[in-house]
C-alpha cells in the first residue's frame, strides 16, 4: 500500500510538471512573450559615445512602454570581448542583451571572441559619418597642414576608439591614403578619445561627427573634414565641414567602413523572444521617439533586422577584419571565420 501511494504521488508530480511545461510553452508560442523582470543591456563600449547614447535612449523608451526596468551597463575592455563573452554565456532567455557596434566586426580576428556575428540576432539602430577634428588652439588650420606636418617629421598623435573599431580602422585607412605616418592612439571609446584630444594627449581625433558635435558647437573642437564624399553642416556651427574627397580625391576610390550600432540577442533564443524584440525594435524606430537622439548625435537611422542587418554588418566586418590582418594587428586570419575580402 505504501509503495502504491508513493507511485501515485510520483505520477501526480510528473503530471503537474508536464502540465506546467505545456502551459509555459503555450504562453510562449501562442500568447507571445514579453519581459516580466529587469532586462540588462551590456555594452562593449564606454559611456558617452554614440552606442552608449543610442542604447540608453532605446532602453528608456522600452522601460516606459513595457513597464519593466531596462538597464544599461558599460563593460569595456578586451577589444569588446569581455562584454560579448559575458552575454554569450548568459541564458538565452531574453533578459540579457548585447549593446553592439561596429567594433564587434573584429573581435574574433583579434582573438577576443571565438564566434562570428551569426550567434546574434542583430537589430541595427543608428550610423554616422566620421569626422577628423583638432582642438581649438591647434596650429593646424586645415587638414592639409596637419598631414604635411606629420610628413615633415612632427609627432602627430591621432586619438580614436579601441583597436578594430570603426574609427580605428577609418583612421588607419586615412593615414595610409595620405601617407602621413600618424601616431595612432586607441582608447576604450570615442568619448575617451575626445578627452585625450582635449587634454593634450593627442593633436587630432577621428570619431563620428555626432560624438564631436557638442564640442564643435562650443568651439572646443574645430572640424577639418568628414570621411564622406559630401560635406556636412552642423546646427550651431558656422560654415561647412568639407568632404575628405574634396581635399584628397584619391579617397573617392576608398570604401570607408560604415559605423553602426544596435541590439544583439542570442540567435538561439526562443522564436517568440526574438519576435518580441524585433517587433519592439521596429516599433521604437518608427515611433519617432528616438528622433531627438538621432538629430543630436548627427546620426542616421539604419533600422534593419534579420538578414538585411547581417548583410550590412558583414560588409563592415570584411573591411575591418582584413584591414587588421593586413596590418599584422589580427591574431587570427579572417579566413578562419570564412570572412571574404570586399
Amino acid at each position: 500500500m505504501k509503495r502504491t501511494m508513493h507511485l501515485i504521488l510520483a505520477l501526480l508530480l510528473l503530471l503537474s510538471l508536464t502540465l506546467t511545461g505545456c502551459a509555459k510553452e503555450k504562453t510562449v508560442t501562442e500568447d507571445g512573450w514579453k519581459p516580466t523582470k529587469k532586462v540588462t543591456f551590456y555594452l562593449y563600449s564606454g559611456a558617452g559615445g554614440d552606442t552608449d547614447t543610442a542604447m540608453r535612449a532605446l532602453a528608456a523608451y522600452w522601460q516606459e512602454k513595457y513597464g519593466v526596468a531596462f538597464n544599461v551597463v558599460n563593460m569595456t575592455g578586451g577589444a569588446g570581448g569581455i562584454a560579448a563573452n559575458y552575454v554569450y554565456d548568459q541564458p538565452s532567455d531574453g533578459y540579457t542583451l548585447f549593446g553592439m557596434a561596429d567594433g564587434c566586426s573584429t573581435m574574433n580576428v583579434l582573438g577576443a571572441f571565438e564566434h562570428t556575428n551569426d550567434v546574434w540576432d542583430i537589430m541595427l539602430l543608428f550610423g554616422g559619418v566620421g569626422c577628423i577634428g583638432v582642438p581649438k588652439d591647434s596650429p593646424y588650420q586645415t587638414l592639409e597642414e596637419l598631414v604635411n606636418a606629420s610628413k615633415g617629421g612632427e609627432n602627430i598623435r591621432l586619438a580614436c576608439c579601441s583597436p578594430g573599431t570603426i574609427w580605428h580602422v577609418d583612421a588607419i585607412q586615412f593615414d595610409q591614403g595620405v601617407e602621413a605616418g600618424l601616431n595612432i592612439l586607441t582608447y576604450d571609446g570615442s568619448a575617451q578619445a575626445i578627452i585625450g584630444l582635449l587634454s593634450g594627449e593627442a593633436e587630432v581625433v577621428c570619431s563620428s561627427l555626432g560624438e564631436q558635435s557638442e564640442y564643435i558647437r562650443s568651439g572646443d573642437i574645430r572640424p577639418l573634414a568628414v570621411l564622406s564624399d559630401s560635406p556636412r553642416t552642423l546646427e550651431g556651427y558656422e560654415g561647412e565641414i568639407p568632404a575628405i574627397t574634396a581635399l584628397y580625391p584619391q579617397f573617392a576610390q576608398v570604401s570607408f567602413a560604415r559605423q553602426w550600432n544596435g541590439v544583439g540577442i542570442k540567435a538561439d533564443a526562443d522564436a517568440a523572444i526574438r519576435k518580441f524584440y524585433e517587433d519592439a525594435f521596429s516599433e521604437a524606430v518608427s515611433s519617432g521617439a528616438l528622433d531627438s537622439v538621432r538629430d543630436a548625435r548627427k546620426t542616421e537611422y539604419i533600422g534593419l533586422i534579420g538578414k538585411d542587418a547581417h548583410d550590412f554588418v558583414d560588409t563592415c566586418t570584411s573591411i575591418c577584419s582584413w584591414t587588421m590582418w593586413d596590418l599584422g594587428m589580427a591574431t587570427v586570419s579572417p579566413e578562419e571565420f570564412s570572412i571574404p575580402r570586399q
